[in-house]
């Protein structure tokens, strides 16, 4: 009961103190220990789970959370079911959860205990793609060709090679920046410095339905021998920027078409991009990824960072 009178009198508390605030609700073997968040909701670890002994006994302790959550005021809540025990999927889903988003050790399901249209966040709607512009001092062009996937599909359909810009999806946690390196010497073996964000396709219906971010990165080779990922290409080489221009997938004004000569132009210093840029972010610690224009006339092209 002391702990139940001092959450109530702590419902004032501001909405980041409250977001690390770790709920003990009753006897821990009542409710779930469960972890607020600024929009009055709580989470409940895939841990807090396992932790329940059988099927019963998860019910039951979710049936007494979900009662003292909707007198405390909570709205949203999210939960992770372990992915041992998928036995306990039926429950949640038989008490008007959802499901939200899976990862290899646990499914997150969620509920909106007002009732109603939920207006909690759906599962991510992007992934975010790099592909890299990489040109020499012989103004020759990084490209590659696939061995599998919807550039070599395309390539054995025509019967004519289908040369692009080395390219991959950016990992979690990974700068975009870190990526177009990352992929640049793994699909050729290419070592590589980012200059600048050249120029982005938004895309929809991607992969699994999904929307997709494409953001053609301008770098720099320290490098220039070639070793090709067989995995993953068929070939590699270097090309005249005018020969990879004028290939016929590559028209002026197609999406693609327009994505490179954009990168082109800021590379010859006809356009302007965007540099990457680490700064703080001083409400939280650590510093976080920028990429922005430079301003008009204010320092280095990017032609002269080349």
């Amino acid at each position: 009961m002391f702990l139940r009178r001092s959450l109530k009198l702590a419902t004032g508390i501001a909405s980041a103190a409250y977001a690390a605030t770790t709920f003990a609700l009753c006897d821990e073997k009542d409710v779930f220990k469960s972890r607020g968040d600024p929009y009055d909701g709580v989470s409940v670890s895939s841990a807090s789970v396992a932790a329940c002994e059988s099927q019963a006994a998860f019910e039951a302790r979710l049936d007494r959370s979900l009662d003292e959550w909707k007198r405390g005021g909570r709205r949203g809540v999210w939960i992770q079911i372990p992915a041992s025990r998928p036995e306990l999927i039926a429950a949640v889903l038989g008490r008007g959860f959802g499901f939200h988003h899976a990862e290899p050790s646990y499914l997150m399901v969620n509920k909106w205990l007002p009732g109603g249209e939920s207006p909690l966040p759906a599962n991510a709607s992007h992934s975010v793609g790099v592909g890299v512009i990489c040109v020499n001092s012989d103004d020759q062009i990084l490209v590659v060709q696939e061995a599998s996937g919807p550039a070599a599909l395309r390539q054995s359909k025509t019967g004519t090679a289908f040369w692009k810009l080395p390219t991959g999806l950016v990992n979690q946690g990974e700068d975009l920046c870190a990526a177009a390196v990352r992929e640049t010497r793994e699909e050729t073996g290419i070592d590589v410095d980012f200059v600048q964000l050249a120029s982005i396709r938004d895309g929809h219906k991607a992969l699994h339905g999904k929307d997709n971010l494409f953001c053609v990165c301008i770098v720099k080779p320290r490098t220039s021998k070639i070793r090709v990922q067989t995995s993953e290409l068929a070939d590699a080489r270097w090309m005249p920027v005018d020969e990879f221009l004028a290939l016929p997938y590559y028209a002026p004004a197609t999406a693609y078409g327009e994505l490179n000569r954009a990168a082109i132009d800021c590379l010859r210093g006809r356009r302007g991009g965007l540099s990457g840029h680490s700064l703080p972010e001083k409400f939280r610690p650590g510093e976080t990824r920028i990429y922005v224009g430079q301003p008009s006339g204010d320092g280095p092209s990017c032609a002269s960072r080349l």
